[in-house]
């Protein structure tokens, strides 16, 4: 089978114009196809070929709407006639889905707890210090450890119409603030916008990378206290108190309260218009 797809003639033309045009704007097409097995082109495949000849772009406008209507036909050749409009998109991603860069890896946590104590040598009588790390007589020094934290980026192309001044203070307002609901298949505060930076890449389009981090919520016990729930991004600390090791005959720190604090705002993610 051999289909073309060419503008239709102006009425009176004698070579192909820019196009003619109906009354509702749309470009009109004549899509011929020659089949050498008898069987003419259907409406789908009309269709199909209309979508794959028709410009995507045309006059800086973008196609967004496609039909069909059967023209002719003669032995093994068919004609339908096709209708293209062209306008402005409010959003347009990068071919059929946004670039997407990431990288898997870890964040710095400062911890006084562990999650046991393995084992410890002593040449006494060692105090039991409840999984607290390096304790002195001045307090719990802690250590710093690696905790997962996923960090992506995804480059979204937007019609010029679409980023106004309201749209960027609307990213830099969703900037620093973790996701209210569920996003990008992470639950509500787990996911962290870092921020937003693009341009203009010609006439009518944007070119906006967006930036996040993920650190996944937990539901833990620590040093014997059960029923620790904290989201990715709140921060949790440890209280410790002093308390007599009658075993060993001194007195240690041991933790007797666990906070979690929430320390950024949240935002609806969905005013970021890149879906959910």
């Amino acid at each position: 089978m051999t289909t073309t797809v060419a503008k239709r003639y102006a009425e009176g033309a004698e070579q192909v114009t820019d196009g003619a045009t109906r009354s509702d704007g749309a470009i009109e097409y004549v899509i011929h196809s020659i089949n050498s097995d008898g069987e003419n082109l259907t409406k789908a495949e009309a269709l199909a070929a209309l979508k794959a000849g028709a410009p995507a772009i045309d006059g800086g406008l973008f196609a967004n709407d496609y039909s069909v209507e059967f023209l002719d036909e003669s032995g093994s050749e068919s004609y339908w006639l096709g209708f293209v409009k062209y306008g402005e998109l409010e959003f347009i991603n990068v071919g059929s889905s946004p670039r997407v860069r990431f990288s898997t890896g870890g964040g710095n946590l400062h911890i006084t707890q562990s999650l046991g104590t393995k084992s410890y040598v002593s040449s006494g009588s060692a105090p039991d210090h409840g999984g607290a790390i390096g304790v002195t007589s001045e307090g719990v020094q802690g250590v710093d450890i690696l905790v997962p934290n996923t960090q992506w980026s995804e480059t979204h192309r937007f019609n010029d119409t679409k980023v106004s001044t309201a749209y960027i203070k609307t990213l830099a307002n969703a900037t620093g603030r973790t996701n209210k609901a569920d996003f990008r298949e992470f639950a509500a505060g787990e996911v962290l916008f870092l921020g937003a930076e693009g341009g203009k890449i010609n006439d009518s389009a944007w070119e906006i990378t967006f930036n996040f981090a993920a650190s996944p919520n937990i539901t833990t016990t620590i040093a014997g206290i059960s029923g620790i729930q904290k989201n990715g991004w709140e921060y949790l600390w440890i209280q410790h108190e002093e308390k007599e090791d009658t075993a060993a005959k001194r007195i240690v720190r041991k933790a007797i309260a666990v906070y979690v604090e929430q320390v950024y705002f949240e935002a609806d993610f969905a005013v970021l218009d890149i879906g959910v």
